[in-house]
C-alpha cells in the first residue's frame, strides 16, 4: 500500500515538473508596439472608418478619411485576424475607442473580441511607411529575444 502510494507521489512530482518547464518554455517575449514616434489618439469617429487590414495578428491598419489612416494595436494577438475577410468593430457613442472597444474576426466559429489597446493615427504615405518599419522592428526584436533565450 504505502508502496502504491509513493508512486503515485512520484508521478504527481514528475507530471509537475514537466508542466512547470512547458509552462516556462511557453513564455515568450512580446513585440512592443508602443511608438512614441506616432501620434496617439484616444478615438476615432466610427463614421470615418472606411476599410480595416491585418498587418500582423496583432496590429491593424484602419483607413480614415482621404489621406489619414490609423494603426490599431490589440491588446493580444488574434491568430483568425489574418484569415478573416471581414472585422467588426465595437463603438462606443459612434467612436472607437482605444481602452474600450474590441475587434473581431467575423470568421471565426467562436467571436471573440480583441480590446483596442492603442489607436495611431497616420498622416500621408510617410507616416505609413514609419509605421510599417516600427511593427517591423518591434517583431524582429521580439523574435531575435526569443531565439536568444531558446539558445
Amino acid at each position: 500500500m504505502i508502496k502504491k502510494i509513493i508512486q503515485i507521489l512520484l508521478c504527481a512530482l514528475m507530471m509537475s515538473f514537466a508542466l512547470t518547464g512547458t509552462l516556462m518554455a511557453a513564455e515568450k517575449v512580446k513585440p512592443n508596439y508602443e511608438f512614441s514616434e506616432l501620434k496617439e489618439v484616444r478615438s476615432v469617429r466610427n463614421s470615418e472608418v472606411s476599410g480595416w487590414g491585418a498587418w500582423t495578428d496583432q496590429v491593424l491598419l484602419m483607413s480614415g478619411s482621404p489621406g489619414r489612416k490609423y494603426l490599431v494595436i490589440l491588446t493580444r494577438p488574434d491568430h483568425d485576424l489574418a484569415f478573416s475577410l471581414n472585422l467588426a468593430v465595437t463603438n462606443s457613442g459612434g467612436q472607437i475607442m482605444a481602452k474600450f472597444d474590441k475587434v473581431y474576426a467575423m470568421n471565426s466559429a467562436i467571436k471573440v473580441g480583441v480590446p483596442i489597446k492603442k489607436i495611431y493615427e497616420l498622416k500621408g504615405k510617410e507616416q505609413i511607411e514609419l509605421a510599417k518599419k516600427l511593427v517591423e522592428k518591434a517583431e524582429q526584436d521580439a523574435e531575435e529575444a526569443n531565439n536568444k533565450s531558446e539558445g
